[in-house]
């Protein structure tokens, strides 16, 4: 059972349309396999945020990919500063 999702409407912040905003040019590509229901799902949130679905992928994961780096990195740099102390 396919379900789609249609926004008849639009969303207003402070009387101006809400619109996503063009982004940085994206020259790679990434591919992502999920499961048909695991689609839909992401596909009706994107809607529902009225973004095209790679916006949104990227807009969810990336905080949390940068955090991921972030504390790796910053580990990484606490190691490194207790080896050259010894």
């Amino acid at each position: 059972m396919t379900l789609s999702v249609h926004c008849p409407y639009v969303i207003l912040v402070d009387e101006v349309p809400l619109v996503p905003s063009p982004s940085l040019v994206r020259e790679d590509r990434i591919e992502l396999r999920a499961s048909r229901e695991e689609k839909r799902i992401l596909a009706a949130a994107a809607a529902y945020q009225r973004l095209d679905l790679t916006t949104f992928v990227l807009r969810t994961a990336l905080p949390v990919a940068e955090d991921v780096v972030a504390r790796h990195e910053s580990a990484c740099d606490w190691a490194r500063e207790i080896a050259h102390a010894f």
